[in-house]
């Protein structure tokens, strides 16, 4: 007779227990799946969102001036939209494009913020025709095309000393006319608002030590009769007036912020990335550094009698645009000052009186050079001085101040 065979008492229970680790494991291994899948969902909508949002920041670029908020069916669908709306920050169109779609758990949205520029005019030099010829000295150098007076460009003496170049331009010379391109006139009107905006303000009589604002939400906005930022800590969607001056200190940390009073000062050691405007006179003394797309520009109120001006001291780095803008009452001229040793990588734009003696690695216009020395005074002179578009970074973007300029791609992403 055959005996019967038992298994072992646990053995049932070991293989309940494998079962279950072997069941385990096949859960967690879909629900793995099934978190990749939804993850890889969410990727892929969100990507989506993204370019959507980009391709209204593309529709922005080309669309001129229009500021004007709009809802837009990019691909005719009704399931790509975003809504696109383009303001001003200073001396920059800012873009705002914000693309969105309904899902099962909720509308879901992605948001870009950013500063738009405007591509670069061609050349070196716009000097405007006041019939008198341009004269170079020393060891100045034009490195690009040179829209130039009917009397031309030709080598001069200053103090004695001859013009030590090979060429006086080295590139073409044009023909120039009376006037100076026309600035951006909605940029004019942005200032011009900001400063009523200003006064129509109640003061404060500090600012906080610290504040980031972003540039999804409204600018925080300042106004005091005197301030003077030191150890300050002032990022984003930020403006400060001053009623009579605002002086920036060594210490201060100041990025994408705009500053407006009549008289502004950036004291030695400050770097940081900032739009200024004063309508008297603005001051960039010795070791600023102003990084890109950093503004400094002088633009002085309609019934303004006397001289503005606008000065880049010895040592000092500009990274943007210098802009001095001529008085309204034609009563007396303004004028910007670039000193020896002193550089800017962009643009300078003087519609009254240049007087350069440092290094422009961009492009320069200007109704006439001036040039003082301890011995005389010289009219429509350079001495030493270097203009070097060349030298400017290739994927630069000027800021949106002219009339006519052509808007081609993001300077800066705020968001």
């Amino acid at each position: 007779m055959q005996k019967r065979s038992f298994l072992a008492g646990g053995t049932l229970l070991y293989a309940l227990l494998i079962a279950t680790l072997i069941a385990l494991i096949c859960s967690g291994l879909i629900a793995a799946l099934s978190m990749e899948l939804l993850v890889l969902v969410e990727w892929d909508l969100q990507e989506k969102l993204m370019r959507n949002s980009r391709s209204g920041l593309a529709l922005l670029l080309g669309e001129g001036s229009a500021s004007q908020e709009a809802t837009i069916d990019l691909y005719g669908r009704g399931d790509d939209s975003v809504t696109i709306c383009r303001s001003r920050w200073g001396a920059f169109p800012l873009a705002r494009s914000r693309s969105f779609k309904a899902t099962p758990s909720g509308n879901q949205s992605h948001l870009q913020i950013a500063l738009l520029g405007d591509r670069p005019l061609p050349g070196a030099l716009y000097l405007a025709d006041r019939k008198m010829a341009l004269s170079l000295s020393g060891r100045t150098q034009i490195g690009g095309s040179a829209w130039l007076p009917a009397a031309g460009v030709r080598a001069g003496y200053v103090d004695g000393r001859p013009f030590t170049g090979e060429r006086l331009v080295d590139g073409d010379q044009l023909r120039s006319s009376n006037r100076l391109p026309e600035p951006e006139s909605s940029w004019l009107d942005w200032i011009r608002q900001m400063r009523h905006r200003g006064r129509s303000m109640q003061k404060t009589s500090s600012l906080p030590d610290s504040l980031q604002q972003s540039f999804a939400d409204s600018s925080r906005c300042f106004h005091l009769e005197y301030a003077y930022l030191n150890h300050h800590v002032l990022k984003g969607h930020v403006i400060v007036w001053a009623d009579s001056m605002i002086v920036v200190g060594g210490n201060a940390k100041l990025e994408d912020i705009c500053l407006l009073a009549p008289i502004i000062v950036f004291e030695p050691g400050f770097n940081g990335a900032v739009q200024s405007y004063a309508s008297d006179s603005l001051r960039v003394e010795s070791d600023v550094q102003l990084q890109y797309p950093s503004v400094v520009a002088v633009i002085p109120i309609p019934d303004q009698k006397h001289p503005a001006s606008l000065l880049l001291a010895a040592g000092s780095d500009l990274q943007g645009l210098a802009y001095c803008r001529t008085l309204p009452s034609g009563t007396s001229s303004s004028t910007l000052t670039i000193e020896a040793s002193a550089r800017v990588v962009g643009e300078v734009f003087a519609e009254d009186i240049l007087a350069l003696s440092g290094k422009v690695f961009g492009r320069v216009s200007c109704r006439e050079f001036k040039l003082q020395t301890p011995n005389s005074s010289y009219q429509n002179y350079l001495y030493d001085a270097e203009i070097l578009p060349k030298r400017r970074p290739s994927g630069y973007l000027s800021p949106h101040f002219l009339a006519g300029g052509q808007q081609n791609g993001v300077v800066k992403w705020m968001y």
